[in-house]
């Protein structure tokens, strides 16, 4: 009975998470710019020549297709910029302001707040000459406008959604050269920069097949350290671009974090279930967990071969990390593999401290660890997981670093609520304080405390 109703309770917050993700708060942003590219990561499909934007639209011919730029940010990736190519090429005098309105993920038509129109390139640089491409650059709300990702609740994982779209129009008013322009709504391109330090492959061990993304830093004849990631439920799969973008983890190849270390390599596996199932596909989602995982063995040997194909990783400093089921897998490897990692940073881990018994209590007092979460999470009780656990790490005497927060808000300065505060993100998102490098003890960073954790 214990066991129905932990289950219950944990589908039911999680539930509760997917129905708040899908209502907009009302937040001001400043304009959110990305970074010119001449190359970027690129998610294609065939150009369309007709499409239907809603069931009761008439199917219409269009004349100009455009491509997204997609930017990875706290809750996700969204849409930034539309760059348009036009049949003709466009003379500067002849702009004119746009319009656009977009399909959401979830079917509801949203208006986008267009912040400049300028004539560029085909990867959105901007031109100084005529051209046959507009880009439009727009603003975004924080879970709401600009947000791509459908949140599957019969998969309980992420997923692009196939069904956004944006309805792009020249204002009333345009020129002879935009007066009669249509725009298919369907993107021809998603182009994401910051898709472009990683490269991704498959790892095949027996029947299971594990997709991954590495980073490696430049070459400068020193050895570095390496980090790995685990992601958490919503991340699982077989697209790695959802790994990388449901939670920024792109930051890991960014300065901040790369500085910290003097440059990391980075690994990013992507399970293709739920790290916390015992048995692939048991139909459970990974919500009732026994302290093993059947993608242990898979996930060692994956590491293994990272350390031994790149000669430039230090393998006395093997770091591991991780959000929620993610947080149950890493405290599962230094259970499984008690040598191997040179020091741990859980976070909001789903580990329920009733599996750790006092053998498995003694590998993390002798590990270097840095525990993070939030106090109010009610997806993965502190009580019951990560803070139940440091209590009982505090009683044996073991030195742990913590970084507990009262809620998850954002630490950028660009996202506002309609009170001027900070925008609040939900309880469970601890990892934004990670991936934002916003963890300290005292005057120690969680950074630093990682570069300086060696096994010899």
């Amino acid at each position: 009975m214990k066991l129905i109703k932990s289950i219950s309770a944990f589908f039911f917050c999680f539930v509760i998470f997917v129905c708040a993700s899908c209502s907009e708060r009302t937040v001001s942003s400043e304009s959110t710019v990305p970074s010119e590219s001449s190359e970027s990561a690129v998610l294609s499909k065939e150009p369309t020549t007709a499409t239907t934007v809603a069931s009761t639209s008439a199917v219409i011919s269009y004349t100009a297709t455009y491509r997204m730029i997609i930017d990875a940010f706290d809750w996700g990736p969204a849409s930034v910029q539309a760059i348009v190519s036009l049949p003709d090429s466009c003379p500067e005098s002849e702009l004119c302001p746009f319009s656009v309105t977009e399909i959401s993920p979830y079917g509801e038509k949203r208006t986008r707040s267009v912040t400049d129109v300028y004539l560029s390139d085909a990867e959105g640089n901007r031109a100084t000459e005529e051209s046959s491409y507009v880009s439009i650059e727009m603003d975004l709300v924080p879970m709401g406008t600009g947000s791509l990702f459908n949140f599957n609740l019969d998969t309980f994982l992420n997923e692009f959604s196939t069904q956004y779209q944006l309805i792009i129009k020249p204002e009333t008013g345009a020129s002879d050269f935009f007066e009669n322009l249509s725009v298919d709504p369907t993107c021809t391109e998603m182009m994401i920069p910051d898709l472009e330090r990683f490269e991704s492959d498959v790892f095949a061990d027996g029947d299971i097949r594990v997709n991954y993304s590495v980073f490696e830093p430049s070459e400068d004849g020193k050895k570095h350290p390496l980090i790995i990631w685990l992601h958490g439920q919503g991340e699982g799969g077989s697209d790695p671009a959802v790994s990388l973008l449901g939670n920024r983890v792109t930051a890991f190849a960014e300065e901040d974090i790369q500085n910290a270390f003097s440059g990391a390599y980075i690994l990013i596996p992507q399970c293709p279930g739920y790290w916390s199932e015992s048995r692939p596909n048991d139909g459970m989602m990974g919500t009732n967990p026994d302290g093993t995982s059947a993608y242990t063995e898979i996930l060692m040997h994956l590491i293994e071969k990272t350390v031994e194909e790149n000669d430039g990783i230090d393998s006395n400093r093997v770091y591991i990390g991780g959000c929620s089921m993610g947080g149950y897998m890493t405290l599962n490897m230094l259970f499984t593999y008690p040598d191997y990692f040179a020091a741990a940073f859980p976070v909001c881990a789903f580990y329920p401290d009733t599996l750790i018994d006092d053998e498995k209590l003694s590998v993390l007092a002798d590990t270097p660890l840095w525990y993070v979460y939030c106090s109010s999470d009610e997806t993965v009780p502190p009580s019951e997981h990560s803070e139940a656990t440091l209590n009982r790490l505090l009683e044996k005497g073991a030195s742990v670093h913590t970084s507990v927060y009262a809620d998850v808000h954002d630490t950028t300065g660009k996202y506002f609520a309609s009170d001027g505060t900070p925008v609040e993100y939900y309880p469970h998102w601890a990892w934004v304080y990670v991936l934002n490098s916003d963890c300290r003890d005292g005057d120690l960073s969680l950074w630093q405390f990682l570069a300086a954790q060696s096994r010899e």
